[in-house]
């Protein structure tokens, strides 16, 4: 097919009756154009769609540049490449894209290869839903649906049915062996069959017939080929061209001569009836009989053909106007000429079943921009028609004649087109020209023949950019920048660009040119006094969509052309600066705290600064010079005077800036300020000062909405009250207190750090921290309100630690952990609570309560050797920062267990009870715990240690009445020596005894109730609980009382 070398691409049909110059494509060099089933395009260097069919759009991108046809079907595409090789996408219900069984339905043009890789293909169709392709060789090739015979794969020895099912449908491309002998030159498709014209000039047809569209006879179906002509009946000349439509066929004879059959509803066969055909029939011309074709397209119901002239006919259905004939009616029955092309040579024409094409073999419309720099180097963009991609294309600038230092230059032009728009465009750098003003523009594709409508260009001297105010703005938007420089001027395309620094995003606005007048100046030429006028451009700053990461730095420019911007030295900011608060929030009067601001969008504007402000009352000043209130005029009336402080503002991230709080000087009440002025006052006696602290980002000429509040306080002195120790696993409730203050607010932000003077252990636990009112007895002497201050928090867990023994936790036991020794071995051992446990107690009664174990070793610890524990130091921050020494100590253990008691029945109060378990230590707030298991009833006593592994306790009364309970220790009768060897003796004789007592009366046991024992080396966290207890008999001491003696011995 020859290619144009430029032309105008019309279209019609639709909305459009007459041929309408498609403007996109005016000009362009085209290869081919093709259609169907609601979609067209032209095909040359690029592929790009024109109409309708939103299933088939097609970015050039996603197929090869080198494409030379396209075909349609009613759901899928196929595309050819000039090596031969195929494209398709759309749908593959019938398999009618040719890839097999996947992928299913591709968005994406998928190369076909199985079947056709080895092979060139020439040509391509498609009906509805099949597809054929003619290779090098002659061969034809089909695939897709088959059920009505399309396909051609029918075998003459099999039956119907067999047919039916193995042709029903095709995947994948397959030779149609029918014509394995006979070379084919032309294969078409039409709705639901297909046509083929062989070299040697025959007609051949299969598939659907219902319609007359075979052209032999009344057939319904032709499921294998069958010749239909063998040649022009008329003129003997071979066929070399066929066309199929929904359901009519149209062939044409190397000298012009056209036959037609089928469906005739709409006149399609141009016989000038509407009588269906089923052979074929010679057609003419309406107006002239002679016209000779060399070339037909079928749309669905009509036909487009064009002579030997250049000249487009049409004829057939009309309902669309894709005649392009005008007002002619719903159809033409025979060829007419179409008017609106006449005069114009017509090489390509494609038709679908509304629309219909034609490209007739071109302009400059217009410069994009019109304008640039006197230096050269702009980009300029012809806009036209008639261009194409070559390497010769040249653009000249012409200067007018009246030019005494300008000459021609020209350019080196580059052909684009935008995907998007489908428009064409010649690119070049205009060259430096000697003079502003304007040239002449024209373009050649070839670098000889010029279009010669002319365009003008204009050149302006170079501006530059040297100022913009604001330099930062908030990303909503709205607010107003001006931008001054040099050679600015007044333009129509004037454009202002923030482009990211260090992302590819940017955005573009309109400018406007601006006049002020600034002031008055002298002329030095006319010696007169003349305006000063400020030239600047303004545009309102654009507002960011969501999601842009704030800050946003860009590069701010400006463009007089709207495309050749040139950029202002530094950044522009777009930001949505937020304070969401400090850490601390307060500081000692001493100062020294490095303040962190936190927040969003921080960025360094260079002139960040912070104001501390605060009221201070002072004397109301007389009117009369020299006297204040305080002296007599104003009856001492006082007033609050809001006090300042200046604060230098550092740079960390864009979350987080960083100030130095000052301190406040001592005696005086004064702080010194950044800046020079009187030095702000306080209160230097007020144990607190809360001040408010405000944010610039310009050096203090405005400041940001977000006010965040700071308190300076004067260091507390903090004791520890509560909870001086607790198990390693940490979690202890520790509290501490200050001594009576003024009112304060409490801390959020207050913190505990845990040491050791060996730097082995340090750990740091957030803080609650409240003000707690004093009663009004403690208060002094004037009796104001005053209040203490409470911090309480939770203890970490303790991992470094050694006894005092040296050993380390998780070290192995000694000797006489391994092998019992003492009171609490003994009670430890077998049968606790069982009344097992005599060999124990006698032998620790023969060595004199040392603890020595049946094995024991004579340099054995005392019985009272301190657990294994490990004291750490405390200190107090208010702020979490400033932390104050000598807090007091806590002394973290290992977690007690609680293993077994002495006795597993109690009958009254006042009974010695020995606990068993391990990781016991001595403690001042050693508490036992009875409580029974509905929790009705729950008593704590005090309680001490005996050894490392037994407790002592005397059993309060249990009964639920508060007659009789003894508070442990404080009621021995011997004296806590006498207490320790009755203890040693708990779990032998006592039990034993006890038992003996109560044997025979399991019956009665039913009755008692379990309460179960747990111990606290803290007096507020227990180990034990309802597991390890005893059952509480206390009703029957009436009924015991002959043994109480005996029991109160034991």
């Amino acid at each position: 097919m020859d290619v144009p070398q430029c032309g105008d691409l019309y279209s019609w049909g639709g909305d459009a009756e007459l041929p309408t110059p498609n403007l996109d494509f005016r000009g362009t060099q085209l290869g081919n154009i093709a259609g169907g089933y609601g979609t067209t395009c032209s095909i040359g260097a690029n592929l790009g769609f024109l109409q309708q069919n939103p299933k088939h759009k097609v970015l050039e991108d996603l197929l090869p540049a080198n494409i030379v046809d396209v075909a349609f079907g009613s759901d899928h595409a196929i595309a050819l490449t000039a090596e031969g090789k195929l494209f398709s996408w759309g749908s593959s219900k019938w398999g009618q894209v040719g890839l097999g069984a996947a992928p299913q339905n591709p968005l994406k043009p998928v190369m076909i290869k199985g079947g056709l890789s080895d092979k060139v293909v020439t040509s391509i169709s498609c009906g509805s839903s099949h597809s054929t392709c003619l290779t090098s060789a002659g061969d034809v090739y089909t695939w897709g649906r088959g059920f009505e015979g399309q396909t051609g794969h029918a075998s003459k020895a099999l039956d119907d049915e067999t047919n039916d099912v193995i042709t029903s449908v095709q995947l994948l491309p397959k030779c149609v062996s029918a014509f394995v002998k006979w070379p084919v030159k032309v294969v078409t498709c039409g709705e639901k069959f297909t046509v083929c014209v062989l070299e040697n000039g025959e007609v051949w047809s299969w598939g659907e017939g219902g319609s007359g569209q075979l052209g032999f006879g009344r057939v319904t179906k032709q499921a294998f080929p069958r010749m239909v002509m063998e040649k022009c009946p008329l003129t003997g000349e071979k066929f070399v061209g066929a066309a199929a439509g929904w359901g009519h066929t149209i062939a044409w004879t190397e000298g012009g001569e056209v036959w037609a059959w089928g469906l005739n509803a709409y006149g399609q066969l141009g016989l000038g009836d509407t009588k269906a055909r089923y052979e074929p029939c010679h057609i003419g011309g309406e107006e002239d009989s002679e016209v000779k074709y060399t070339s037909v397209v079928c749309g669905g119901n009509y036909c487009i053909g064009i002579d030997s002239d250049n000249i487009a006919w049409s004829w057939g259905s009309n309902r669309s106007s894709q005649l392009g004939l005008g007002n002619v009616g719903e159809h033409q029955k025979a060829p007419a000429p179409i008017r609106a092309l006449r005069g114009k040579k017509v090489s390509l024409v494609c038709a679908t079943d509304k629309i219909s094409m034609a490209y007739t073999p071109s302009q400059i419309y217009e410069l994009n921009p019109p304008l640039g720099p006197i230096s050269g180097g702009s980009k300029c963009r012809l806009v036209g028609g008639g261009f194409w991609a070559s390497d010769n294309i040249v653009v000249r600038f012409i200067p007018p004649a009246t030019s005494k230092k300008a000459v021609t230059r020209a350019a080196v032009g580059t052909f684009e087109e935008d995907l998007e728009t489908g428009e064409q465009y010649v690119i070049c750098k205009t060259p430096r020209f000697a003079q502003t003003g304007p040239v002449t523009v024209e373009v050649s594709m070839t670098g000889q023949a010029f279009t010669d409508n002319k365009q003008q260009y204009t050149y302006y001297p170079e501006p530059t950019v040297s100022r913009v105010t604001p330099g930062y703005v908030w990303s909503g938007g709205g607010e107003l920048i001006e931008l001054d420089g040099s050679n600015l001027f007044n333009s129509d395309r004037l454009k202002v660009r923030f482009k990211g620094k260090n992302s590819k995003g940017e955005i573009v606005v309109p400018g406007k040119f601006k006049t002020m007048v600034t002031g008055q100046e002298i002329n030095e030429e006319t010696e007169e006094m003349q305006d000063v006028i400020r030239k600047y451009i303004a545009c309102k700053a654009p507002a960011l969509e969501a999601g842009v990461a704030l800050p946003w730095e860009t590069k701010i420019s400006v463009a007089l052309n709207g495309i050749d911007f040139k950029s202002l030295e530094g950044g522009f900011i777009f930001h949505d600066f937020k304070i969401g608060g400090v850490e601390p929030r307060s500081s000692p009067y001493a100062g020294g705290v490095e303040v962190k601001i936190v927040g969003d969008s921080f960025f360094d504007s260079g002139k960040l600064i912070a104001r501390m402000r605060w009221d201070h009352m002072e004397p109301v000043v007389a009117e009369e010079e020299g006297k204040e209130g305080g002296e007599g005029l104003d009856g001492g009336d006082m007033q609050a005077v809001e006090q300042v402080v200046w604060l230098p503002v550092r740079y960390g991230d864009k979350n987080n800036l960083y100030l130095d709080v000052l301190p406040l000087e001592g005696g005086d009440g004064s702080v010194k300020s950044l800046f020079d002025g009187p030095e702000p006052q306080w209160d230097s006696e007020a144990e607190s000062l809360g001040v408010k602290i405000d944010l610039s980002i310009d050096g203090g000429e405005s400041f940001l909405e977000d006010v965040v509040d700071f308190t300076y306080y004067r260091e507390f002195e903090w004791e520890a009250v509560a909870n001086l120790g607790g198990p390693m696993s940490g979690g202890t409730e520790m509290e501490f207190g200050t001594a009576v203050v003024t009112k304060v607010e409490a801390s959020g932000d207050a913190a505990v750090r845990f040491y050791t003077d060996d730097g082995l252990f340090e750990k740091f636990s957030l803080a609650e921290c409240m003000a707690v009112p004093v009663e009004e007895e403690e208060r002094g002497e004037d009796g104001d309100e005053c209040w203490r201050l409470k911090v309480v928090c939770k203890t970490p867990s303790f991992e470094v630690i050694e006894d005092d023994l040296g050993k380390g936790v998780g070290e192995e036991k000694s000797e006489e952990e391994k092998e019992g020794g003492g009171a609490g071995d003994g009670a430890e051992g077998e049968g606790v609570g069982e009344g097992e446990g005599e060999g124990e107690g006698k032998e620790e009664e023969k060595e004199g309560g040392e603890g020595e174990g049946e094995e024991g070793e004579e340099d054995a610890p005392p019985a009272k050797t301190v657990a294994l524990t490990s004291k750490v130091l405390v200190e107090v921050a208010y702020n979490g920062v400033n932390f104050v020494e000598n807090c007091g100590s806590f002394e973290f253990y290992p977690e007690p267990v609680v293993k077994g008691l002495s006795k597993g029945v109690v009958t009254k109060a006042g009974v010695g009870l020995a606990i068993n378990g391990s990781g016991f230590f001595d403690s001042d707030a050693i508490k036992v715990k009875f409580e029974n298991e509905g929790g009705s009833v729950c008593e704590v006593v005090d309680a001490k240690i005996v050894s490392r592994n037994v407790v002592s306790v005397v059993v309060p009364d249990l009964d639920g009445n508060d007659e009789g309970i003894g508070d442990g220790v404080g009621e021995e009768k011997e004296g806590e020596e006498e207490e320790e060897k009755k203890v040693g003796g708990i779990g032998g004789e006592g039990e034993e005894k006890e038992e003996e007592k109560e044997g025979g009366e399991g019956e009665e046991e039913e009755e008692g109730a379990w309460f179960g024992v747990s111990v606290s080396f803290n007096g507020t966290e227990f180990s034990g609980g309802l597991g390890v207890g005893f059952k509480w008999e206390g009703g029957k001491a009436g009924e015991l009382a002959g043994d109480d003696d005996d029991e109160e011995e034991d």
